[in-house]
C-alpha cells in the first residue's frame, strides 16, 4: 500500500500554493479536490485543475449533496434551516466584532 497524505491548503484564488505543496511532498499520483464550499460553483475550478496539472480528482461533494436533498425533501428542509441559523449566528458574530473594533469575518 502506498502512503498517502492529507494536506489542507485553503483558498487558491489569490495565492495559489497547491503546486508548491505537491512538489514539496513529491506527489506523482492523483489528488482529490474538495470545492464544496463554492456550492453551486463547485465545478468552476479551471485554475485549480491547471495548478494540479491534470492530476485532480473532483469529489463533487456539493453536487452529491444536492442529489440527496432532491431525493429527501425533509432532509433538505432541515439542512436549509440549519444553514439559515448559521447565517444568523454569523451576522450576530460580525456585529459583535465590529462593535469591539474587530475584523469582519465574511
Amino acid at each position: 500500500m502506498t502512503p498517502s497524505a492529507v494536506v489542507l491548503l485553503g483558498p487558491q484564488f489569490h495565492v495559489p500554493t497547491v503546486a508548491n505543496a505537491l512538489g514539496a511532498l513529491d506527489v506523482s499520483g492523483p489528488v482529490a479536490t474538495v470545492t464544496a464550499g463554492w456550492q453551486e460553483w463547485e465545478g468552476e475550478d479551471a485554475a485549480l485543475v491547471h495548478q494540479l496539472r491534470g492530476r485532480g480528482v473532483r469529489l463533487s461533494l456539493y453536487e452529491r449533496s444536492e442529489r440527496v436533498w432532491s431525493a429527501d425533501p425533509e432532509l433538505a428542509e432541515a439542512h436549509r434551516a440549519a444553514q439559515n441559523e448559521l447565517r444568523a449566528l454569523r451576522r450576530l458574530y460580525n456585529r459583535q466584532l465590529v462593535a469591539v473594533g474587530g475584523v469582519w469575518v465574511g
